[in-house]
């Protein structure tokens, strides 16, 4: 299944500032939740978008991009829908739990 193409809103909106390209109109594949595990290459994927975004060829600032996606990703937003994330979190819990 292919990612839908996304239409402006708060991801595209990061997404287009992350890239450096804050005015862009481009139209990005930014998968719904529950599709982005099926995607076969995840990184790959995010690194075109960001290179889309970004309106250029090449993508020498993906770490960068990458990082501040990660640093800015709203816990409680979209995210909170994708399996490996709620199972990312429900790890991280137990781990505390048997800390604290």
């Amino acid at each position: 299944m292919m990612p839908r193409a996304y239409r402006p809103g708060a991801s595209f909106d990061l997404a287009v500032e992350v890239a450096g390209n804050p005015n862009g109109k481009t139209r990005l594949e930014i998968p719904a939740p529950r599709e982005a595990e099926r995607i076969a290459d995840p990184k790959a994927h995010l690194k075109e978008m960001l290179v889309n975004a970004a309106d250029l060829t090449g993508s020498s600032g993906f770490p960068h991009n990458r990082r501040q996606l990660l640093e800015r990703l709203d816990p409680a937003g979209p995210v909170r829908h994708v399996p490996s994330w709620q199972r990312f979190v429900a790890d991280a819990r137990g781990a505390l739990m048997r800390f604290a």
